[in-house]
């Protein structure tokens, strides 16, 4: 799987497995640091670079599986401090907006009433189990208490095509994005004529005054011949649209959305429930035939004679 512009990671459990597994995706413009655990739990742990360092901990506990609190405890006891745990949990609690609770649940809660962890869960539904009709509150995201201040937590109203919908954990002050790169410049293109009449390095200008002060006046001559006579890449990271996408694509999106919005609303009358899984099933359908479609197209174009960098 690949994903512009960040760096995937995985938890070698979930290789084993017909399904499960956890992954972390981290922005390339954000510092990062692996941490090595010892666990049974499918679990992968990456320390981030924000405003402070961030231990970011994903976790899923597989809803036949047995578990115990001590596996959660060692398990946060390898973490480094300030963390942030998330992940499907499969566990049932009415402290987090769950109808009843179930002895995973139970244990669960120990986090909180025995070692004092703080739950950035607000109560809100964030999962749908499609052969009940129903909604709970599985996935969980715990933090040190030395966050809860500093972070805000929502879950988006579309669950995009999973039975998980999104969950939203943000700074409380807004964090600038790295959208933009470094300016390049653009030699095959450039008026080297009118460069070398402006980038008219003077006797003047490195002998006179202090070594700072000739680097300085040397640099701003260069720099300012090279922005006459040389043009630079755009500073904003290009965006790839999907090359399957289509017409027919944005067509099926919206009446599935508008499928789930009016069953969401009004889950009760069974027609709501058969209208969004007709309009599910042929957007999954239609998105897997043309991803499929094109790269055959692709892979069909590519012969001994195509370079690396059209591939």
């Amino acid at each position: 799987m690949h994903i512009q512009h960040t760096r995937i990671f995985h938890s070698s459990e979930g290789l084993l497995r017909a399904s499960g597994g956890v992954v972390l995706l981290i922005n390339h413009a954000t510092p990062f640091s692996p941490v090595l655990i010892r666990t049974s739990l499918q679990a992968v742990v990456m320390q981030v670079s924000i405003f402070s360092t961030v231990a970011i901990c994903n976790v899923y506990l597989p809803p036949k599986a047995p578990l115990n609190f001590r596996e959660l405890q060692e398990l946060i006891d390898q973490l480094p401090s300030p963390f942030i745990l998330l992940g499907d949990f499969n566990a049932h609690h009415l402290l987090w907006g769950c109808q009843d609770a179930n002895s995973r649940g139970k244990i669960v809660e120990k986090l909180f009433t025995e070692l004092y962890f703080t739950l950035l869960n607000d109560g809100s539904n964030n999962y749908f189990h499609s052969p009940t009709q129903s909604f709970s509150a599985i996935d969980l995201s715990i933090c040190s208490p030395s966050l809860l201040l500093d972070l805000t937590w929502s879950v988006l109203g579309n669950p995009l095509g999973s039975h998980h919908f999104p969950v939203v954990i943000s700074y409380a002050t807004p964090i600038v994005c790295a959208t933009l790169r470094q300016p390049q410049w653009k030699s095959d293109q450039a008026d080297w004529e009118t460069f070398r009449t402006q980038a008219d390095i003077t006797e003047d200008m490195v002998s006179s005054g202090s070594i700072d002060e000739a680097v300085s006046l040397v640099t701003s001559c260069i720099l300012s011949a090279a922005n006459n006579a040389i043009s630079q890449l755009s500073s904003r990271l290009p965006h790839f649209p999907k090359p399957w996408w289509n017409k027919e694509c944005q067509m099926a999106k919206k009446d599935h959305n508008k499928a789930w919005n009016r069953f969401r609303r009004y889950p009760t009358p069974p027609d709501n429930m058969i209208a969004f899984n007709k309009a599910q099933a042929p957007a999954r359908k239609l998105h897997r035939q043309r991803k499929r479609e094109l790269w055959i197209k692709y892979v069909s174009n590519i012969t001994c004679s195509t370079s690396s960098k059209e591939v």
